[in-house]
């Protein structure tokens, strides 16, 4: 089976999970004897297409573009075109990329490779950011129903950062897909009628994109056991409560966490919160900020921790970093939403808490650091439900190879709305 893979904003190392995810899945369909190529694009000014072709271990082939060309459109089209011509796939997977999704779809339509959309967030839903969070809370509205609202919040947003002079890479495709006009919304309605499937995370995602398409399925993200593996033993009569992510992005909940230990030190001082950020003043010094890690450090950073935490308050669409914890053998608590309600077994692997119930949260981190029998037991049954359900391996076979080789042997794409 021959398949392209599209991620315009592929990283290796990886700079956030849709990397890692992008990057196990084609390294798992190589290594099943698939013949893989990953097309992708490199830019001047933004952290995209950065990678060595060599290192990788699939094939790979990337564009250098300046976003600020005006011609950089025809040459990214002519790029994608050229490499699927010579490749001849039989699916085209289009994967991590903004506001040119539906650009590069119809870029292909005269083309009869069947093609295949994999949302990470909510990029597409969203002209905000791909987060659909607006006021710290998630936002009830999406860009394909209530365009005009989208459009203007998109307008406010990108404004201010366009006058800050913030270019991000969300920002370029943003004006490059020239996504402010009227007529976007129109691309992306033809774009999603030449899009065979579109693979989602969440439930949560998909009960959205079911509205505005046929064929949604949802495809768990995944996690290298072994690489996530260490010899240390943690044990540490202060106990290490770890939060790991974006502590600095409201929506990832930071402040939920901090209100419940702060609660909880009125009752007991045996532990720590750990962070993976930068140092920040103003708070006591049973908050430690580590910095930032390298994908290589975590197994070791994970490894002295005894509790982990995920308290995101906007729809995580999987929740990466749950799994991370989880494959380390520790409890993880999360806030019950988005993915993360589907990765931990309540009251078996960890804890799900209400989103912005520092009490709850609060009352769960009590019951694990007064038993350290139950730290253990959860965290052994984390590991291994990890193990059996979410490796790499697993993923590949039983979600992605079991729809793509089916379809191919039937000649279509046609067949279930959603794989749990």
């Amino acid at each position: 089976m021959k398949i392209c893979f599209i991620d315009l904003l592929f990283n290796w190392p990886p700079r956030g999970g849709a990397d890692v995810d992008t990057y196990n899945v084609l390294k798992q369909f190589t290594q099943r004897n698939h013949n893989i190529l990953l097309l992708s694009c490199s830019s001047p000014t933004q952290n995209r297409g950065m990678f060595n072709s060599n290192s990788l271990p699939f094939p790979s082939n990337k564009i250098s573009i300046n976003y600020s060309d005006n011609n950089s459109g025809k040459i990214l089209k002519d790029f994608l075109l050229d490499s699927v011509a010579d490749f001849q796939p039989d699916f085209i997977i289009i994967g991590n990329c903004f506001f040119l999704k539906p650009l590069i779809t119809l870029f292909f339509d005269k083309l009869s490779h069947p093609i295949i959309w994999r949302q990470y967030a909510y990029e597409l839903l969203c002209q905000k950011d791909i987060l659909k969070f607006l006021n710290n809370k998630p936002c009830p509205l999406d860009f394909l129903s209530t365009q005009d609202i989208c459009r203007k919040c998109g307008l406010y947003h990108q404004k201010n950062k366009l006058i800050q002079s913030e270019i991000t890479a969300w920002l370029e495709e943003y004006l490059l897909a020239k996504a402010y006009k009227y007529n976007y919304s129109v691309i992306l309605t033809n774009a999603l009628q030449k899009v065979q499937k579109i693979i989602v995370s969440s439930e949560t995602m998909a009960n959205i994109w079911k509205c505005y398409h046929p064929n949604v399925i949802i495809f768990p993200g995944g996690i290298d056991a072994k690489h996530f593996q260490t010899n240390k033993i943690t044990g540490n009569k202060i106990k290490k409560i770890f939060m790991s992510g974006r502590v600095e992005d409201s929506a990832k909940g930071f402040h939920v966490l901090y209100k419940a230990c702060e609660k909880l030190r009125n009752k007991r001082t045996d532990f720590e919160l750990i962070c993976t950020a930068g140092w920040r003043e103003g708070f006591p010094d049973w908050v430690k900020f580590m910095g930032w890690f390298d994908y290589d450090e975590l197994p070791e950073i994970y490894s002295e921790m005894d509790i982990c935490v995920v308290p995101s308050i906007w729809d995580e669409p999987f929740g990466i970093v749950a799994l991370e914890g989880m494959v380390m053998g520790k409890p993880v608590i999360a806030s019950n939403i988005g993915g993360l309600k589907t990765t931990i077994i309540h009251g078996k692997t960890g804890f799900l808490f209400p989103p912005n119930d520092d009490e709850m949260l609060m009352n769960y981190l009590e019951q694990l650091l007064a038993n350290d029998t139950l730290i253990e037991e959860m965290g052994n049954n984390a590991q291994q439900h990890v193990i059996n359900n979410y490796t790499w391996d697993k993923i590949v076979k039983n979600y992605y190879e079991k729809i793509l080789v089916k379809q191919k042997n039937m000649g279509t794409l046609e067949g279930e709305t959603s794989i749990e």
